[in-house]
């Protein structure tokens, strides 16, 4: 995963937030206030990681590219 300097959040703070989430039954409002991020950021890494757990795949294409057909000769 490319993270960029900005970037609020990354991978360790992120499961510290959902951490807080199921452990210490924080409220969407409070873990958002405390890593200064939005409601809706909360709720979509609280998302991601319960469908993770649940052994779906996120963030990734359904399928792959589809190749060529083999140029043909005239």
């Amino acid at each position: 995963m490319k993270l960029h300097r900005n970037a609020k959040t990354t991978p360790i703070s992120r499961l510290a937030l959902v951490r807080r989430m199921q452990f210490d039954r924080w409220s969407y409002q409070a873990v958002a206030e405390g890593y200064c991020v939005s409601v809706r950021t909360v709720a979509t890494w609280v998302q991601r990681f319960r469908e993770a757990r649940a052994g779906w795949k996120t963030a990734r294409p359904v399928r792959g590219r589809r190749r060529t057909s083999p140029p043909r000769s005239a």
